[in-house]
């Protein structure tokens, strides 16, 4: 995408936010709502903009507290509600449209905060999320809700692309699904994850988001994805801190040193992914190259059985993040060796 090109984007969410006389802006911690606030308050300034987190049960506490740093940085307007999606006895079914009732429990505690400011409420949707199955959104656009990302055309690339042209720390910050979206539709959302009374889920379940900062800069994320009583935890790397400019010689050296291997696994996609591009995505992120042995794809499920190369590191954040976003990732071979 040429520099022009970005610019007028850019110049059009600008145009969009401000044909509003205020915005609330709901406010994640995201990339997407990220890039919707830091241009609202920039088009609009603190006085016609207000971003709003929501504190819940559902919220990773890393997200609430990047929420609350970014805000500082950027001199932000904000401000948090409660909200209780856990008191709704629809919400805790879980069934398909579990979000379409966590969104409507958000739009009650957003819109009293518009109706004051005299503002209209923006999520950061964009185009890329209208065809995924997203009850939230029909919730939220139904109780007046608006999409500026979506209105000036933006995918979930442009928005990272802006993002980083903006100098936005969170213009590669991976996806933070909400806890609850760990749990298995059907398997009900309770204080307990057996179902047993206890404190809320951000406080006693062990899928809780830490993060934690290593010596060279980057962080590990740990998630619990239940499957049932019992729960496996993958691991997820964060975002490796960039190296100065001086280091990318010595970076380059190391790289050529780094050790390679492959590994044989089959994986075992479920019908919510059967469609989705994790394959590209992998490829992208950890730079692996999969070779495709057998596979047999069909609505509700689909696997494949790849021998995957790459370097140990590499290979190693590229399993892990498989099972973290949901695949089934059963090996073939021996555990891998540098």
């Amino acid at each position: 995408m040429s520099n022009a090109t970005a610019e007028r984007e850019l110049d059009l969410l600008r145009e969009t936010l401000g044909s509003f006389p205020k915005v609330v802006v709901a406010f994640s911690g995201g990339v997407d709502s990220g890039l919707l606030a830091y241009v609202a308050h920039d088009v609009l300034g603190s006085r016609r903009c207000v971003a709003v987190t929501a504190v819940s049960s559902s919220l990773a506490p890393s997200e609430h507290d990047d929420c609350r740093r970014l805000a500082k940085e950027w001199g932000l307007r904000w401000r948090e509600v409660e909200t209780y999606e856990g008191s709704r006895p629809e919400y805790v079914a879980n069934d398909t449209d579990r979000c379409y009732h966590c969104k409507s429990e958000l739009m009650e505690k957003l819109t009293p905060v518009a109706d004051a400011e005299g503002a209209v409420v923006t999520l950061g949707v964009n185009l890329d999320d209208l065809s995924d199955h997203r009850p939230g959104q029909a919730a939220a656009s139904e109780r007046g809700a608006v999409f500026p990302l979506v209105k000036a055309g933006f995918t979930k690339e442009k928005v990272r692309s802006a993002a980083r042209r903006l100098g936005l720390d969170i213009w590669d910050k991976p996806a933070a699904a909400c806890l609850a979206s760990r749990v298995p539709y059907g398997t009900a959302v309770t204080f307990g994850i057996s179902g047993a009374p206890g404190p809320p889920l951000r406080r006693s379940c062990p899928s809780r988001v830490r993060s934690h900062r290593s010596r060279s800069g980057g962080a590990r994320t740990r998630r619990d994805r239940r499957r049932g009583p019992a729960g496996r935890v993958p691991l997820r790397h964060g975002r490796p801190r960039r190296p100065a400019f001086g280091q990318l010689e010595r970076c380059g050296r190391s790289r050529r040193r780094t050790a390679m291997t492959s590994a044989r696994v089959k994986l075992t996609f479920p019908a919510d992914l059967v469609r989705e591009p994790i394959m590209a995505e992998l490829v992208r992120r950890f730079e692996v190259t999969p070779n495709i042995r057998r596979a047999d794809v069909r609505d509700e499920v689909g696997w494949i059985v790849c021998e995957m190369s790459g370097s140990v590191e590499g290979l190693t954040s590229a399993l892990e993040w498989l099972e973290d976003v949901g695949v089934e990732v059963d090996r073939l071979d021996q555990p891998l060796e540098g």
